[in-house]
């Protein structure tokens, strides 16, 4: 990067190919954030998109209904727990009687989110346990198993709903739609998640190379699969909590891949600035107007 070029060899500033280089790289270096603030808004639309498959099940809604009910449910995980806060935001833009049902519909968006979470993170984990020692990589691979069976379960979800019968009755209500799911929905799902799954991979791409982190394109997308994987295991509470965790899961992940470790923890900042933060404030944006027209979006 410039700063360590110039803070190597001082005449680098008279030299006005530098000069030129260094417009060229600042360029670059806006270009490719400015296309990850663009695939925030395309993930996110598909999040909105996959949310609108599921609720026509129970209600029709338009896709720019959708956005909205998906960006103030990020607007109320800011002040409570994720899940709390994602349904209570989702279930604003639905009639009162089709409230109950949609929590389900968020349980399929969520599991097919996580199962391909899981099942490339766990492919991922036996590539990376190369850069581990022979004892803590067998863990890891022992781990890749155990996470796999646990996609497939949950990608069968219908053997979800049998396990549900010994917990409280009220878990059957909530899983009634997960039930009478159809098999092309859960694909249709499972596709999405995958499409944002790649978006999530192409903005930490991006970004590591904005900033110039030196690993090859495959020791980075396996570290990154494997920070997605610790990230959605570790259950955070709010958004905030959640950059705690991210910052943790980068930490694990990458301290023993890079040497410049505050890169990483750079590029994790600002994914989490494009991606979570700035559409929560947009989503509280939306909360607001809600509170003050409440029947036009019903």
């Amino acid at each position: 990067m410039a700063y360590h070029q110039i803070k190597q060899d001082h005449t680098v500033l008279f030299d006005e190919k530098y000069w030129q280089n260094f417009s060229v790289t600042n360029q670059l270096f806006v270009f490719l954030h400015l296309t990850v603030i663009f695939l925030s808004f395309v993930n996110w639309g598909v999040e909105a998109f996959k949310w609108k498959l599921i609720v026509e099940e129970i209600q029709p809604v338009k896709f720019s209904v959708a956005y909205k009910g998906v960006l103030c449910g990020l607007g109320v995980s800011m002040f409570s727990p994720r899940f709390f806060g994602e349904s209570v935001g989702r279930m604003f833009y639905l009639t009162s009687s089709n409230r109950e049902r949609a929590i389900a519909g968020l349980l399929i968006s969520r599991m097919g989110q996580l199962s391909v979470t899981l099942i490339l993170g766990s492919i991922a984990l036996f590539y990376y346990s190369g850069f581990l020692s022979n004892k803590t990589s067998y863990i890891w691979v022992s781990m890749s198993f155990m996470l796999l069976i646990i996609a497939f379960l949950m990608l069968r979800g219908r053997i979800i709903v049998r396990l549900s019968k010994w917990f409280n009755p009220k878990v059957m209500n909530y899983l009634a739609l997960l039930k009478e799911t159809k098999n092309t929905l859960l694909g249709k799902v499972f596709l999405l998640s995958f499409l944002r799954y790649t978006i999530f991979l192409g903005q930490f791409l991006l970004i590591f190379k904005a900033l110039d982190v030196n690993l090859t394109l495959i020791d980075l997308t396996v570290g990154i699969a494997v920070f997605f994987l610790l990230r959605s295991i570790i259950v955070s509470v709010n958004i905030l909590l959640d950059f705690a965790i991210r910052l943790s899961a980068a930490i694990i992940v990458f301290g023993g891949m890079v040497t410049a470790f505050e890169s990483v923890l750079l590029v994790v900042s600002i994914i989490w600035l494009i991606n979570v933060l700035i559409p929560s404030l947009v989503g509280v944006f939306f909360i607001y107007g809600i509170k003050l027209k409440p029947t036009e979006h019903r």
